[in-house]
Order: C-alpha cells, then sequence, then structure tokens
C-alpha cells in the first residue's frame, strides 16, 4: 500500500492516487465519488458520535462482487481495489490504496474507533433510542 495523506475533497489528487493503485487493473474499481458516498455512509453510522470525537477514526472501503458471485471456472483470484480513509480533525484523508483479493461480502465499509470513540457511539445511541421511545410515548397518548 503506498503511504500518503491527500484529502478527500481534493478529487484530482485522490484519483490520480487511484489510477496508480489500479494501473492495469479494469473491474471492481473505485473513484473519488465512490469513497465520498461510502464516507457519507460512515458518517451516518457515526451519528451517535460528535464531530468533535471523530479525529483519528479510519475507514476501510471496498468496492466489489463477493467471490461467491464467480463461477467456478474463473481463473485466477477476483481482486478488488480498497481505500483506507482515516479522519483528521476536520476533514477525511485517503491514507492508503491496494488491490487485494474479494471477500465473501464484497464491498467493505468498516470503521475502527478507539475505546473512548466506541464507549461514546454505543452512550449516543442510547440516547437517540430513548428519544424514539418518548416520541412513541407521546404520539400514542
Amino acid at each position: 500500500m503506498t503511504a500518503t495523506r491527500i484529502n478527500v475533497s481534493n478529487t484530482d489528487k485522490v484519483e490520480a492516487h487511484l489510477k496508480t493503485a489500479q494501473k492495469g487493473c479494469s473491474t471492481r474499481l473505485l473513484t473519488a465519488d465512490d469513497i465520498t458516498e461510502a464516507l457519507a455512509t460512515v458518517e451516518a453510522s457515526l451519528a451517535g458520535l460528535p464531530k468533535g470525537e471523530w479525529a483519528g477514526i479510519v475507514a476501510y472501503i471496498g468496492e466489489g462482487t463477493g467471490s461467491s458471485e464467480f463461477a467456478n471456472s474463473y481463473k485466477g483470484t477476483p481482486m478488488l481495489t480498497t481505500v483506507t480513509v482515516e479522519r483528521g480533525s476536520a476533514a477525511w484523508f485517503v491514507t492508503g490504496a491496494r488491490r487485494e483479493p474479494v471477500g465473501r461480502s464484497g464491498a467493505i465499509e468498516e470503521v475502527d474507533l478507539s475505546e473512548a470513540q466506541f464507549e461514546r457511539w454505543v452512550r449516543g445511541q442510547r440516547d437517540a433510542a430513548r428519544i424514539a421511545v418518548r416520541r412513541e410515548a407521546a404520539t400514542a397518548a
């Protein structure tokens, strides 16, 4: 994996980095738009954690088809592009891109949180659930 730190909003540099990582490849590729869309999903999953505490979170993004969808006669190992993205204090940064074998699930969107970030996220999810229950009780009454 090539070590780097490119702001996700700088699509030209992200595309150039992806082009290098995906050189000679024609399937299961990523684009800067794919990364932006995946990060929107990641951010939605972090809803219980205040943005001020997102610094240091690492997300792993990949695009592809699950290996179970390949014919048995497929010669070779199917590969997909994965990107590592890290949250700075105010923005997401691409820190690496590489080709790797397709896993069973295909598309990848995983997030690594520190212990403190995870505990805060759990509290936020619990609080959001309590608010939803209170709203349901108020509308039922």
